[in-house]
């Protein structure tokens, strides 16, 4: 399995924080991309603490080589340590989020972490996650909060896991981004399956980015990251 990853990210001012780190371990590719909307300052401080003690444990992960051959051996072992600590991180920080008096209540974020063809996903509040993957007459786009379809997403979900297949794609988005580029659009400008660097699938996100833009978007961000057979490519 290998990745492309892009992102998208609004001119300042600009209150959401965006996290992508995309590495490669003995060819094994992994990658840890986090948003956290914002339309504030005070979100905008919440979200940037959330994503920077993300980063520490990331780069903290790359540095276990114990746990990071588990990963590569033992997939689905290396994968249950990764997903009680992250679960347990992002719980931690919501907390330290709400008693430190950065936010009355907890932070909306959306998230992903890839080893290989192994996912978690992970959403707070009502984080926006999409797949998009070839349909029967082009490009469909669902999201996927708690497996709702794009018309209900009310209910969140904390933590999914599962195998990835190859040819699709994640796409993490902040509220505004997702409303102003409906779905349709998503997939007529990021034909997934047919992007093969990550020059243009970061030109088509900016492409989506600006249309949002001009229909009055603000504070917006997005991550995406494409499957596909062979190495990756950051």
């Amino acid at each position: 399995m290998g990745f492309l990853t892009a992102s998208y990210w609004q001119a300042v001012p600009n209150y959401s924080s965006l996290l992508l780190q995309h590495y490669s371990f003995k060819g094994t590719p992994l990658c840890l991309m986090l948003l956290c909307g914002g339309e504030g300052e005070p979100q905008g401080r919440a979200g940037a603490y959330l994503t920077g003690q993300a980063l520490c444990w990331f780069r903290d992960l790359m540095s276990r080589g114990r746990l990071l051959r588990r990963l590569l051996r033992r997939t689905e072992d290396g994968m249950d340590v990764v997903r009680a600590e992250i679960g347990g991180l992002l719980d931690r920080l919501q907390g330290e989020i709400i008693s430190y008096g950065l936010l009355d209540s907890p932070l909306t974020y959306s998230g992903i972490f890839c080893c290989d063809d192994r996912f978690l996903l992970m959403s707070g509040g009502n984080g926006k996650i999409f797949i998009i993957n070839r349909g029967n007459r082009g490009g469909t786009v669902k999201c996927l909060a708690a497996d709702r379809d794009w018309d209900n997403e009310n209910a969140p979900f904390e933590m999914k896991y599962g195998v990835l297949q190859s040819g699709v794609g994640i796409l993490l988005s902040t509220d505004t981004f997702a409303e102003l580029a409906n779905k349709d659009e998503i997939a007529d400008c990021l034909p997934v399956w047919e992007l093969h660097s990550p020059e243009r699938l970061k030109r088509r996100l900016g492409e989506l980015g600006l249309m949002a833009q001009e229909r009055g978007g603000k504070n917006m961000a997005a991550g995406l990251l494409v499957t596909r057979d062979g190495g990756s490519q950051c």
